[in-house]
C-alpha cells in the first residue's frame, strides 16, 4: 500500500507551487493499477467566504455573516487485471452559514458517489491511455431538508444532484 500525502496553498500573488524544482528522476506510472494493488487516498478542501461581487464585479462583504464549505474525499481504487481498475470515489460535505442574527445553517452529508471502472489498452513510456466508465449515484441530500415549504424552506444544503449519471471518459 502506497500513502502518499501533499498540502497546497493558493494565494493570488504567491508563487504557483508548479513552479518549483524539477524531481531529480521523473516517476510514472500507467493509469491502471496492477493487479491486485489497492490505492486509497484522501482529499481535504474548504473555502471560507466573507462577501460577494455584485453585476459590476464590486467586492461586498457580509454584514456580519460568513459562508463556510468543506469537504472530504476518500478515493478507494483496486486493480482487478493488468489493464482494468475498480474505483469509487465517496464525498461527505459540510457546509455553514453563520446569518446576520447570529444563528447558523449546517448541514453535514454524504455526496454523490461515483464508481468508475478504469481500462487501459495499451502501456506506453509517458502512461498512455484509459477508457473509464463511470457511474455517479444520488445518495446525498437532495433537497436542503424535509420539504415543507418548498424553496423557502432553508433548514439545510444540497450535497448531492438528485440525478444518476452514467458516462464515459478518456484519460
Amino acid at each position: 500500500m502506497i500513502f502518499l500525502f501533499s498540502l497546497a496553498f493558493a494565494n493570488p500573488f504567491a508563487s504557483k507551487t508548479m513552479k518549483g524544482d524539477w524531481a531529480l528522476r521523473p516517476i510514472d506510472r500507467n493509469l491502471a493499477l496492477p493487479k491486485g494493488i489497492t490505492e486509497l487516498s484522501v482529499s481535504l478542501s474548504s473555502k471560507i467566504s466573507s462577501g460577494y461581487r455584485d453585476a459590476e464585479g464590486i467586492y461586498r462583504p457580509y454584514e456580519n455573516s460568513s459562508w463556510h464549505y468543506s469537504q472530504a474525499r476518500l478515493r478507494y481504487g483496486h486493480g482487478l487485471s493488468k489493464r482494468i481498475t475498480l474505483q469509487l470515489d465517496i464525498p461527505w460535505t459540510w457546509s455553514m452559514l453563520q446569518t446576520i442574527d447570529g444563528e447558523s445553517i449546517n448541514t453535514f452529508a454524504l455526496g454523490d458517489v461515483e464508481t468508475n471502472i478504469l481500462f487501459q489498452p495499451w502501456f506506453t513510456s509517458y502512461g498512455g491511455v484509459a477508457i473509464a466508465l463511470s457511474l455517479k449515484s444520488p445518495s446525498g441530500v437532495e433537497w436542503p431538508s424535509s420539504g415543507r415549504d418548498g424553496p423557502n424552506d432553508i433548514q439545510g444544503f444540497l450535497t448531492g444532484t438528485g440525478t444518476t449519471n452514467i458516462g464515459t471518459n478518456i484519460q
